[in-house]
């Protein structure tokens, strides 16, 4: 039948109704097409090289981009190379994964390759441009050391860097055994050679092999505490894993930022280096600054005051010396672990940061200022106590600082008060002008302060003028003398006081005291050239003239000495003279005649070969000449025993084994198998490397004569750690199904402690399981089996492509319930025209051309981590569901 249909055919989406409901799933697609997609943002992200050859990145030295790569080494002969992201990144816990690989095909032999390549870490000391810091001519990495310098190491050899800052370092020549190699790692701060506790770890057995020309994956992990390190070789899947105990910001200067980037040197060798792709994500976000409970301010008593931040489960630490900072995890690296209310009771100031475990430190650090109850300065009056004609004018002057006053822009409102001549008195009239003496009177004076307690009280007394005290008298007088005297002062003038000093004209209070100078209560000692001053004055008297009298003390000097001290030695001994009086001169004799200022004078050590008795006198002009010292020297010549440094005993590390004897001109020996040593043995010509346990003995030969067998014996070991491998590590699954892997942890130099399991990184609705969940090791490798369960979910759309269902489901179901009539042709027409919409939303716009989202596989990068104590070992797996 032509025409409309009956109404009761109709379908309810031509209604205004169901034009509403149409809008409606239109709607919800629509959000289905904006829904937020998770994303990781990386700080430093070139997943897929350098092609576009970034500005985000300078080049230093020879590096330059090759294709998609970084070239850190250059095939030159001696370089050092650098290749950093221009600006500083925050370092307190991160992941960084970046690709490198090496060309030797122009090597002849492993020694011939190149040293290495390094990431590395370098504090942001320097401020502007830190592409050239001003001062610095020189930066990169190579054997002997990296960061930033002020000299040419091509021309300087020992170049120390300037810098701080930390490095895991990728090398084929292992600088503690100066021996080349094909698999080097190592993590070590400061820009020198590594070292023990961070030595150089050879990854022989784990199939890393450099100068295979094979690219190599690191991914480096940093957790605030521990540095992890996996290497891969991407075309044969070998890998080693090892971790570090480090504190990258310590490294970096205390900093938690720095510039990272990384090096490439090649000795005197040659090798081509290249970084072939590079992400780095901080793994930590900013904390908020902490507040405080009572706020900064004057307060007349303790205060409790509380820290508290929004940032849950950070930590706070605090100090009084501006520079707390946070470990990155639940301690402080600076200052104090805030676990409750800081008592203040003292005038300072309080800083405080936040930060830990996911968190960088806050910015700005809080701050808060504390005035305390403390004690006003006692007041100063300007004029002297003393004998004067009146009136006399003063002022009252104070020195405490932050608080109002009258008197003084200081802070202090002083007080005073005036009694009879030598009485006392309280304070109590507050000064507000100059004060006048129109007598013979005494004045006391304090002073109080807001937030402060009331100073002492000090008075000074000030008698009318009158006749003026004898000049003092001195015994011993003046003169030259031969050591130290005992002065004594004295005056005629019955009940005056002495003032006395060395260092220009003293002078009385007018009372009991001194204005300038030292009031003189007994003899007084000169022990060197000195002119002494005295006056006398005080109550009743003005002060008399200064007297004077000038002391020239001529001291004996003291007898040279030496050492070694006289005696019977078995080798030439090499003596040296000295003398406790400063500045003297030394004269000697070694033929038994008296030194005189003719003799030969002394300017270094006396090397005495056979018997002779060596005499010395000490010269200093002005003084009197020492007494001759005398030492006699029997020399009968034997040949010492070797001596060995370091000791012998037990080292974690190989150790550079010194052989020295005190036999002048002795020839040494020596055996490293247990054999005793002779003259066929080999000569010792410098140090000996030891690298395992083993036994040195040696023999000095000298004249014809043989030492004492001397011997030292070395254990070398090294501190427990352990390895873990995945096998495989590469998984293709369906949703819904299980895979297994198998977790092989190996104990390294006697480990032998539980070691525990965790995984990250799973997709959405995936689990991980361990059977057993904890391993322990004994002496031989063990293994857990690892199962990850994904469900029938955890597959994901294509990449880029818009997510269908829910929304379009919910879009179809709201077109179905339009339909009054339920027949099931006109149902499905109307799914077809719904489902219709949604595949245009779907498709995203692209010129109207509709397509259908299609279910895909889904790769995660499925971290395990196993974990004994401080120590942890990491294995990464490739998963990929269906």
């Amino acid at each position: 039948m032509m025409g409309n249909p009956p109404r009761k055919y109709r379908c309810s989406a031509f209604s205004l109704r169901s034009i509403v409901r149409v809008v409606l799933c239109l709607a919800v697609m629509m959000l289905g097409l904006l829904s937020p997609h998770a994303a990781g943002a990386q700080v430093i992200n070139f997943p897929s090289g350098f092609a576009s050859q970034p500005s985000t990145i300078w080049l230093e030295n020879a590096s330059v981009y090759s294709g998609s790569s970084i070239q850190v080494i250059a095939n030159v002969g001696h370089t050092a190379n650098n290749a950093m992201f221009e600006t500083p990144v925050n370092v307190q816990a991160f992941t960084t994964t970046f690709t490198f690989h090496f060309d030797c095909s122009g090597s002849l032999t492993v020694g011939d390759c190149g040293d290495g390549i390094a990431f590395y870490t370098i504090c942001a000391c320097t401020s502007g441009n830190f592409r050239y810091p001003p001062g610095y001519t020189y930066s990169g990495f190579s054997s002997q050391n990296f960061s930033w310098s002020n000299c040419d190491p091509s021309n300087t050899p020992e170049c120390s860097p300037l810098i701080e800052g930390a490095a895991i370092k990728f090398d084929l020549f292992n600088n503690q055994t100066a021996e080349p190699g094909a698999e080097f790692t190592g993590y070590y701060t400061g820009g020198e050679i590594p070292q023990y506790p961070n030595p150089v770890y050879e990854m022989s057995g784990s199939g890393i092999n450099f100068q295979s020309g094979d690219e190599f994956r690191a991914t480096i992990t940093y957790n605030g505490a521990t540095l992890t390190e996996k290497l891969t070789d991407t075309n044969t899947n070998a890998s080693y894993t090892i971790s570090y105990l480090a504190d990258i910001p310590a490294a970096n200067g205390y900093n938690n930022t720095a510039l990272v980037g990384f090096g490439g040197g090649t000795g005197e060798a040659t090798a081509l280096g290249y970084v072939d792709s590079w992400v780095y994500t901080v793994n930590t976000s900013g904390a908020a600054t902490p507040t405080y409970s009572v706020g900064g301010g004057a307060y007349s008593s303790v205060q409790s005051v509380s820290l508290s931040t929004t940032s849950p489960g950070a930590v706070i630490c605090y100090s009084t010396t501006q520079q707390p900072a946070t470990n990155g995890s639940t301690g402080c690296r600076n200052g104090t672990l805030y676990t409750g209310p800081v008592t203040v009771s003292n005038s300072e100031t309080l800083y405080s940061v936040t930060g830990g475990t996911g968190y960088s430190d806050s910015v700005p650090v809080g701050a808060a200022t504390y005035y305390m109850n403390s004690q006003t300065a006692v007041p100063t009056i300007t004029l002297p106590g003393g004998s004067y004609t009146f009136p006399q004018t003063t002022t009252i002057n104070n020195t405490t600082v932050n608080a109002p006053s009258s008197s003084s822009s200081l802070g202090a409102l002083n007080y005073y008060c005036t009694t009879a001549y030598g009485g006392s008195c309280t304070p109590s009239t507050g000064l507000s002008s100059l004060l006048t003496i129109s007598s013979a009177e005494t004045v006391c004076t304090n002073a109080v302060t807001s937030g402060h307690t009331t100073s002492a009280t000090v008075c000074y007394n000030y008698a009318a003028a009158g006749s003026s005290a004898s000049t003092p008298t001195f015994t011993p007088v003046a003169a030259t003398y031969n050591g130290a005297q005992s002065v004594t002062l004295s005056t005629a003038s019955a009940g005056a006081v002495i003032c006395y000093n060395t260092s220009g004209s003293p002078a009385t209070n007018g009372s009991a005291g001194c204005a300038t100078g030292t009031v003189y209560v007994g003899p007084v000692s000169v022990s060197s050239s000195e002119t002494l001053y005295a006056v006398a004055g005080g109550t009743g008297y003005s002060d008399s003239a200064v007297g004077s009298a000038s002391y020239v003390i001529q001291n004996s000097v003291a007898t040279p000495t030496f050492s070694p001290a006289a005696g019977t030695y078995t080798s030439a001994q090499s003596v040296t003279i000295s003398d406790v009086t400063l500045g003297a001169t030394i004269y000697y004799t070694t033929n038994g005649s008296t030194p005189t200022t003719s003799s030969t004078a002394y300017t270094g050590p006396i090397a005495v070969s056979s018997t002779e008795t060596l005499q010395a006198i000490a010269v200093v002009t002005g003084d009197t000449n020492s007494a001759v010292g005398s030492a006699s020297y029997v020399i009968q010549n034997s040949v010492a025993t070797p001596t060995f440094s370091p000791a012998a005993g037990t080292y974690t590390s190989a150790q550079s084994v010194t052989i020295s004897d005190v036999t002048l001109g002795a020839t040494i020996y020596y055996t490293a198998n247990g054999s005793a040593p002779t003259t066929s043995s080999t000569r010792y010509t410098g140090p000996i490397t030891v690298s395992a346990t083993e036994m040195l003995q040696a023999i000095a030969v000298a004249t014809g004569a043989n030492s004492a067998v001397a011997s030292a014996a070395y254990t070398i070991t090294s501190p427990p750690y352990f390895t873990l491998v995945a096998s495989p590590t590469t998984l293709t699954g369906n949703a819904g199904n299980a895979e297994t892997v198998t977790l092989t942890v190996t104990p390294q130099n006697g480990f032998d402690s539980p070691v525990s399991f965790a995984c990250s990184g799973l997709p959405t609705g995936a689990t991980c399981s361990f059977s057993p969940a904890t391993v322990t090791p004994s002496g031989a490798a063990v293994t857990t089996q690892l199962t990850i369960s994904s469900s029938a979910q955890s597959s994901a759309l294509r990449p880029g492509s818009r997510p269908f269902f829910p929304f379009t489901a919910l879009a179809v179901t709201v077109c179905l319930f339009g339909c009054r009539n339920r027949r099931w042709h006109h149902w499905l027409l109307l799914a077809v025209i719904c489902s219709g919409l949604g595949l245009l939303s779907g498709c995203g716009g692209s010129g109207g051309t509709s397509s259908t989202a299609t279910p895909t596989s889904t790769t995660s990068m499925v971290t395990v981590t196993a974990t004994s104590g401080t120590l942890q070992g990491t294995a990464t797996i490739t998963l990929t569901v269906n």
